[in-house]
């Protein structure tokens, strides 16, 4: 396997309620919260043109990257799991939820398998797993002149 960092957000959305008791109630501090209808923002809150179509909330699940998500998963799921009824108070009233993954990568390949049993714990919580891959920056190749690159 190669070398990864990650980083894990619980990402909440809901057609209209207002989820800015959530970050409280879960235990979590919130990165981002809106509610469906605000006027938009830039995370530093510039003002963007529209308004939300629904409601939002980013949830921080650890401080900084580390290695190896099946093991940071096995922390954070017990502490998910102590919420599950209040997971379940969301989802009943139509939120979706996400653990959004920052995959970190300086290779091109990396790779690690998260087993089923993290996978049922996810799926028992009603929580998708929303993975997204930052690799190495792409360097642009030389221009060929005069038969040198």
């Amino acid at each position: 396997m190669f070398e990864y960092t990650c980083k894990l957000s619980l990402w909440i959305r809901h057609p209209a309620a207002d989820l800015s008791h959530v970050p409280e109630k879960l235990g979590f501090p919130a990165t981002r919260v809106w509610k469906a209808g605000d006027p938009r923002l830039t995370p530093k809150g510039m003002p963007l043109i529209g308004n939300y179509r629904e409601s939002y909330c980013s949830l921080s699940l650890q401080e900084e990257r580390v290695a190896s998500l099946p093991d940071l998963l096995r922390n954070v799921l017990p502490k998910l799991s102590a919420r599950k009824a209040d997971l379940d108070k969301l989802t009943s009233s139509g939120a979706t939820i996400s653990l959004f993954v920052g995959w970190f990568s300086e290779d091109t390949n990396s790779r690690d398998v998260i087993d089923w049993e993290l996978l049922a714990e996810l799926a028992k919580l009603k929580i998708s797993l929303d993975l997204d891959f930052y690799g190495p920056e792409e360097t642009t190749p030389q221009t060929v002149e005069d038969g040198k690159t």
